[in-house]
């Protein structure tokens, strides 16, 4: 068996050069579903310092810390979706072609 780093840790913690904050927001009514507001942290001094403006940000809403990687890749590093933001509909369909 062959084991391989999935993901290769920070070589320079310090080289990070941004986060992704995601606050969720809610509809006007459970109809309406979740919407986000984004925003990129720049020159953050630490992670914490990227969670703590988030937080106070959000106000009390759900909301996530990505880490913006060199490859553009996100991570999220605290937080999390809304737990209902996702729903799973059943459409039943009928075959109506020629031949299956």
């Amino acid at each position: 068996m062959e084991v391989t780093a999935y993901l290769e840790p920070l070589n320079d913690p310090t080289r990070v050069s941004s986060y992704l904050v995601r606050i969720w927001i809610r509809g006007r009514n459970e109809l309406y579903g979740w919407n986000t507001s984004d925003w990129c942290l720049t020159d953050v001094g630490s992670v914490e310092d990227a969670i703590a403006w988030a937080r106070e940000r959000a106000a009390g809403s759900p909301c996530e810390v990505l880490l913006v990687t060199e490859q553009e890749a996100l991570l999220r590093l605290w937080g999390s979706e809304p737990e209902d933001s996702a729903q799973t509909i059943t459409v039943p369909l009928r075959w109506v072609g020629g031949q299956r």
